[in-house]
């Protein structure tokens, strides 16, 4: 028989919530978003760019609630050094080399991350443009119509207290990806769609301003750049609906997970190890137990007849 025809291998997944993280992961390698949103598993080991990227991400955050005359680059660095030092010991503990780990440790914080700072000061930091931000870090969900899912988001910051609010984002990169946004961002319409549903204002939110922040290399001086995107309603509607569809389609009867093969896989999946021992053949449990855990409640479960998704 085809395997094609073989229903053993297709799934039933039902989805507490859908977020940005999970579209891309589902739009990039249905084996990796299964892995990730229905099986909850996750590396042990801390990924170095998330705990670069969140240590920026925080020093802004910290920066931006301040009043903009209180504003200082003693600041900024304080903050950006104070929260990159409380990743070390996470970070190293889970490196399979400790010492060589500890030691690129240091050295972007040098060579890279001071130096990002000093560049976000001098390109922004007397830019009183930003005024106080009203909120950070705010979650929430909203229904996606059509569907029984919501759409789980978060925003880095809200600018409310202005003629014209705002959403205010930070995404750190280590290539340039901005190029990306002007022709394919799905989150800025939704997330504007989102905050509306979510928080009503005497004005609507109708635009986001993004920090683009693309770190400095060997062969690259990086990227400092503030954009205002303001979805146009025909984009906003276009958002929601592709939301709906892709949700129809992971939640389909006969959803047949496929691996996404690629060169990006190397660098740019948390499972690439797993997949390049599966494609020789080769036993995996023993990475499976050493080298990723599962989260309690994954966003997503497998459908049986006797019982359903639980809560």
């Amino acid at each position: 028989m085809s395997i094609l025809l073989d229903t053993s291998h297709y799934h039933k997944v039902e989805l507490s919530h859908w977020s940005n993280s999970q579209d891309q992961s589902f739009r990039k390698c249905l084996l990796q978003w299964y892995w990730r949103t229905v099986l909850g598993l996750e590396p042990v080991r801390k990924s170095s760019p998330l705990h670069r990227g969140s240590s920026v991400h925080h020093a802004l955050e910290q920066f931006h609630t301040l009043d903009p005359k209180d504003r200082s680059y003693d600041i900024l660095e304080h903050h950006f050094r104070t929260y990159y030092e409380t990743q070390r010991e996470a970070v190293i503990a889970t490196a399979f080399d400790p010492t060589a780990e500890a030691r690129d440790f240091d050295d972007w914080l040098l060579s890279v991350g001071i130096r990002t700072i000093k560049g976000i000061w001098e390109r922004w930091g007397k830019d009183e443009n930003v005024p106080k931000l009203s909120m950070t870090e705010y979650t929430d969900e909203v229904p996606i119509p059509g569907t029984d899912v919501k759409y789980q988001f978060r925003l880095d910051a809200l600018v409310l207290n202005v003629a014209r609010p705002f959403i205010f984002e930070t995404k750190t990169m280590s290539k340039d990806y901005t190029s990306d946004y002007d022709e394919h961002d799905l989150q800025a319409p939704r997330n504007v769609w989102a905050i509306n549903q979510s928080l009503v204002m005497p004005t609507p939110i109708e635009h986001v301003v993004y920090n683009f922040i693309v770190f400095p290399g060997k062969r690259s001086k990086g990227l400092l750049e503030r954009r205002v995107f303001q979805p146009s309603y025909k984009e906003i509607q276009f958002a929601i609906h592709d939301l709906s569809v892709v949700i129809q389609e992971a939640t389909r009867d006969d959803l047949a997970i496929i691996h996404s093969f690629s060169k990006a896989c190397a660098w740019s999946c948390d499972f690439y190890h797993i997949c390049k021992e599966r494609k020789f053949g080769n036993p995996v449990d023993n990475i499976l137990e050493t080298e990723y855990s599962t989260r309690d409640n994954p966003t997503g479960a497998e459908y049986t007849d006797d019982e359903s998704m639980s809560d």
